[in-house]
């Protein structure tokens, strides 16, 4: 009798973890990081440091991301920018650098000798990077626009709200990314990390 009762209490509580995973009643949230490291080829990252090095231009917290070479024998490379560890989205910057391996300047553009970029090499942001509110409550405010999701990924970024507004200044907050678990880029909610407003919504719809 005994070991039917066991057995019983112990179907009933199994029953009640698998119910709480495909029903669950509270959110849960996975706090994830982008990669700081480089993510080239142990020889496209020795261009990039021998271009930067010939060049005078401080690799810095910049993860070199790509190194390629145009029809024209042009070499670009590309960086994410991150501010005390943290990403900055849309903060990545482009060196050009010609046949020679000189930086090609903005002459052409404006005049000056100053070095072209596709980007802006970002300084102090004169931001904290300590949040006000948790991922989880991030995610509860996310769940707004999201209500069928219970199973959330937050991260913890640098966002410019002026980022593709053209003469814009830019705007930098700091905010969590949060996403459906399993999401590859939509639905996605950005919410403000200081005082727990949505800055941007995007469901991927385009009509």
């Amino acid at each position: 009798m005994n070991k039917k009762i066991i057995l019983y209490f112990t179907l009933i509580l199994l029953l009640i973890g698998v119910g709480g995973y495909f029903f669950p009643t509270s959110i849960q949230v996975t706090r994830i990081n982008t990669d700081i490291e480089h993510r080239v080829s142990a020889n496209d990252l020795a261009t990039a440091r021998e271009l930067f090095q010939r060049n005078n231009i401080e690799m810095g917290t910049l993860a070199i991301v790509q190194v390629t070479k145009d029809r024209h024998g042009i070499t670009h490379v590309g960086g994410a920018q991150f501010y005390n560890g943290l990403p900055v989205f849309s903060g990545n910057i482009t060196y050009h650098f010609d046949q020679s391996g000189k930086t090609q300047d903005r002459s052409i553009i404006d005049g000056t000798n100053a070095i072209l970029t596709s980007g802006e090499r970002i300084g102090d942001l004169g931001i904290s990077t300590g949040p006000s509110i948790s991922a989880s409550t991030a995610a509860r405010k996310a769940r707004e626009k999201m209500k069928s999701n219970y199973f959330f990924t937050a991260e913890l970024r640098v966002l410019d709200l002026n980022a593709g507004t053209l003469y814009a200044k830019p705007n930098f907050v700091l905010a969590w990314r949060v996403m459906p678990k399993r999401a590859d880029k939509y639905p996605y909610a950005e919410i403000d990390a200081n005082n727990g407003s949505v800055l941007r919504y995007d469901d991927g719809i385009r009509y």
